[in-house]
């Protein structure tokens, strides 16, 4: 059971990036109904679910996951699992159409983000909630926020991520004729 945990942690960003959204879904749900894995890694599959299901557009399931994986890291103390849940907050929220949520969720993980020094996950975050910003059209701000997203990312050395804010810069310039 352990093993299965491991690996199904591990697989992720795999079903994530290809796009395998059943098959992730279905074998992390499986995992839950073991019962087994510590309270960490079941928290951690959870908000991956919760990832699962949002972009399936099953919010009420997203939901489900994500309060219980952000129950389960406040009870551990956990900083980095509840920034990871309300990040995953807003995105089910802002998916949802609900805006001042998305907001609101968006500026908590990314203070706690900044609070813990995670300049990966700050950079990541910063780039979501500019996707945001965008999508209502604010684009001077989206702007502003790429633009620091871009800077941590070069620092970092994460050219991909970079590369990432930089398009995006580029699709707001042409969403308003630059």
């Amino acid at each position: 059971v352990e093993w299965r945990f491991r690996l199904c942690v591990a697989l992720f960003r795999f079903w994530e990036m290809r796009e395998h959204l059943a098959e992730g879904r279905a074998r992390l749900e499986s995992l839950l109904l073991v019962g087994s894995g510590s309270a960490r890694e079941k928290a951690k599959v959870l908000v991956y679910l919760s990832t699962f299901a949002t972009v399936q557009g099953d919010f009420p399931a997203a939901t489900d996951f994500v309060e219980k994986s952000l129950s389960i890291s406040q009870a551990l103390g956990d900083p980095w699992g509840v920034a990871v849940s309300m990040n995953a907050r807003a995105i089910i929220a802002w998916d949802r159409q609900d805006y001042p949520a998305a907001q609101s969720h968006f500026d908590e993980s990314l203070a706690r983000w900044r609070a813990l020094g995670d300049r990966v996950a700050i950079a990541r975050c910063l780039h979501n909630f500019a996707n945001f910003v965008r999508g209502l059209g604010d684009y001077a701000r989206a702007r502003a926020v790429l633009e620091e997203a871009g800077r941590i990312f070069e620092e970092l050395g994460d050219h991909s991520g970079a590369a990432w804010s930089l398009n995006q810069l580029g699709d707001i310039a042409r969403e308003k004729g630059e």
